[in-house]
């Protein structure tokens, strides 16, 4: 174990190790950890809306430069977020039917297969043919499930995330899924949503770079200094609030 993956165990044990939090500290961090998963998503796939836009949009307020579809599309977000931490309380793997039930939720219909062959400029690749993916996703499942996608929950994360560019499942919107389905696999390995330390260009430059050399280490990097900035904010916030 390499010294980045000894530290984020040793955090992600004393915060599994933290005593109850104040009924103040745990709604607030449970509305922080929703903001850091919809920004987060928001900004790979392309959003202008801050944080605080996003924030002022789910609670109602008028921001000037969200569009209708921005408020339809962070309340089913929102819809979908809680939908998967149900799913996470019956310990629902990801498999297919995850995948496309999150996805529906995400976009706020029944959304099919794509069915034609884009070009993905961004991260100079071709997608697999639209007839393959369903069985690319279930090969990408087993994979999460007998544990050949990566040792550390950085590494698994990042496998999703490319494996789910690269499968492509939806005409729309696969670049927000891809991350999501890495956030609810860290959910499911005990980590909160964390706010991705990285610009959608370097989340992309990173993608690509993983494409390309079939090395996933930038992103994986990514992931591990969003999780060690999350978990030592919390872990801060609750010495904080134990002292109180």
């Amino acid at each position: 174990m390499d010294d980045t993956s000894a530290v984020l165990k040793e955090k992600l044990l004393a915060f599994r190790n933290m005593g109850p939090l104040s009924p103040e500290l745990d709604a607030y961090l449970k509305a922080q950890n929703e903001l850091d998963w919809m920004f987060s998503a928001m900004r790979v796939s392309g959003s202008v809306l801050s944080r605080d836009d996003i924030a002022a949009v789910l609670d109602g307020e008028v921001v000037t430069k969200a569009t209708i579809g921005d408020y339809q599309d962070l309340n089913a977000f929102r819809s979908a977020i809680r939908w998967a931490y149900d799913a996470l309380d019956m310990q629902t793997d990801i498999d297919l039917r995850f995948i496309t039930g999150f996805n529906d939720r995400l976009r706020g219909e029944e959304v099919p297969f794509r069915k034609t062959n884009p070009v993905l400029h961004t991260f100079g690749i071709n997608p697999i043919f639209p007839s393959d993916i369903r069985d690319e996703l279930v090969r990408m499942t087993r994979a999460l499930s007998d544990g050949t996608c990566g040792e550390t929950p950085s590494e698994q994360a990042a496998f999703i995330v490319t494996e789910t560019i690269r499968i492509y499942p939806y005409a729309e919107g696969s670049e927000k899924l891809a991350l999501c389905l890495a956030y609810y696999h860290l959910l499911r390995a005990g980590i909160p949503p964390v706010s991705l330390g990285a610009s959608e260009q370097e989340f992309n430059t990173a993608v690509a770079e993983a494409f390309a050399s079939g090395d996933r280490s930038h992103l994986v990097r990514i992931f591990d200094r969003s999780i060690y900035n999350k978990l030592d904010a919390v872990l801060t916030l609750g010495k904080d609030d134990a002292e109180q």
